[in-house]
């Protein structure tokens, strides 16, 4: 499929020598750059509007971590196929609204396609031979994370200019499920005895580690820029029970008992089952109580004030980007073009163009941060 616009411009760069289009294309990539700062800001600031369609996110996600923390049961031996089909039936019911709550955004057919292949997976997962059970739930479980990140990519929640909303959504859909799914697949390595090499392992337990420091870090913030006095309370208790299992990985990585991980496994299950709920409660919570705040009067001037000045520091933040992350915040926020439309005209893929959209907001954000100090 391919995107209006897009394909006459590239043909015409195509029939260019390589000098031309080295001095053509930063100016191409510059004329929808006036635009973004004012596109982007403008997705940020419509405040009631945008925190209702978050708070659908978040009910989103609640559906979409509950099938993970199944899928990762059924995974590990524990848990029923019946209840991952139920998962699956109850998120088929509302992608549809989902997407309908993201007009302004390219969500819909990402969405729906993202939970397309996880029920595919999920069905490959339930027929697989005994040899390859292990990882054909591997790959489901992996599904279930890039549909929460799809969820999360299209979602309004990962544009939040708030610091509390923001890394309370991130510790949730790419935190804590990475921890779910990594835990899972190392495991079913140890499950597997000595048909996974030690160097397999090392980097499981590596990805987890980082997992577990970003979860830290992310809440750390939450907790400290937030102006919602439940936040800490409604979390911490949940958050510190999760954290707590990474010292017992720590120490159980140079064990080769299965049972020991099995043990292990439940209880990062029972720990994330708490906490997932306990943070999207708080984020709901946040959510709620700004498009109250929003509702019940109306932006000062003052507060106008410091948003043009908000812009002007946004517009100075995309000029700091690189030329690829530039060009795929143009194209997906200003063009609203999906990423598997980008992903075919640059050729790559498009987990490559997700990566460069996580990439450039975090840059965004950062700078932001940086010049609000």
């Amino acid at each position: 499929m391919g995107i209006p616009g897009i394909g006459r411009v590239a043909g015409w760069v195509t029939g260019l020598r390589v000098a031309v289009k080295i001095a053509v294309l930063p100016t191409l990539m510059l004329v929808p750059l006036l635009f973004v700062g004012h596109s982007y800001l403008s997705l940020q600031n419509q405040t009631i509007s945008v925190a209702q369609r978050e708070q659908r996110g978040v009910a989103y996600l609640r559906a979409s971590y509950s099938l993970l923390l199944d899928v990762d049961r059924v995974r590990d031996g524990a848990g029923s196929p019946d209840t991952v089909a139920a998962d699956l039936a109850a998120l088929d019911r509302i992608t549809p609204a989902a997407s309908r709550a993201m007009p302004a955004l390219p969500g819909a057919e990402a969405l729906t396609l993202a939970l397309s292949q996880t029920e595919s997976a999920v069905a490959a997962a339930g027929h697989a031979d005994p040899s390859q059970r292990q990882a054909a739930w591997d790959a489901a479980s992996s599904a279930v994370t890039n549909l929460i990140l799809q969820d999360s990519n299209d979602s309004t929640l990962v544009l939040d200019p708030q610091l509390d909303s923001y890394y309370t959504m991130d510790a949730v859909m790419n935190r804590a499920t990475t921890i779910v799914d990594q835990a899972g697949k190392l495991a079913g390595m140890y499950r597997a005895g000595s048909g996974a090499g030690a160097t397999d392992k090392a980097l499981v337990v590596g990805a987890l580690d980082a997992a577990y420091s970003a979860l830290g870090s992310d809440m750390g913030v939450a907790f400290q820029s937030t102006h919602q006095g439940s936040l800490r309370p409604t979390i911490s208790g949940s958050l510190g029970e999760l954290m707590a299992t990474q010292a017992v990985l720590d120490k159980s990585a140079a064990s080769s008992s299965a049972t020991d991980w099995a043990a292990l496994e439940g209880r990062i299950q029972q720990a994330a089952a708490d906490f997932g709920p306990a943070a999207m409660t708080g984020l709901d919570r946040i959510l709620g109580a700004r498009a109250a705040s929003h509702a019940a009067t109306e932006r000062s001037a003052e507060e106008g004030a410091i948003a043009r000045e908000e812009h002007h520091s946004l517009e100075g933040a995309i000029a700091t980007l690189s030329e690829d992350d530039r060009e795929v915040i143009t194209l997906y926020y200003v063009q609203k073009h999906t990423t598997k439309e980008i992903a075919e005209v640059m050729g790559v893929a498009p987990g490559t163009i997700m990566a460069r959209l996580f990439r450039a907001r975090e840059k965004l954000r950062n700078k932001m941060q940086e010049a609000a100090r």
